[in-house]
């Protein structure tokens, strides 16, 4: 977590109409969450900006890599 106050610029949220928001994991959830995905209750796939192999992984990091597209990347491990 963080250690004491963390600024945050109300101005940029403001004028970049951002949206804020607290999550915090709680001990127990993640297999819960991985039950519901696998049994296709919840699909991720409106969240995910890209799939990619892991072959591709190195280029993620390039300096382009950190624009709203790159953000929720699945790694696929083997080809289908």
């Amino acid at each position: 977590m963080f250690d004491g106050v963390v600024p945050l610029d109300l101005t940029a949220v403001t004028l970049n109409e951002l949206e804020v928001v607290g999550a915090v994991g709680s001990p127990g959830t993640y297999p819960l969450a991985a039950e519901l995905v696998a049994s296709k209750r919840v699909d991720l796939l409106p969240i995910v900006s890209q799939i990619i192999p892991i072959t591709e992984v190195i280029d993620l990091f390039s300096s382009d890599a950190h624009t709203e597209a790159g953000r929720k990347v699945v790694v696929r491990l083997a080809e289908e």
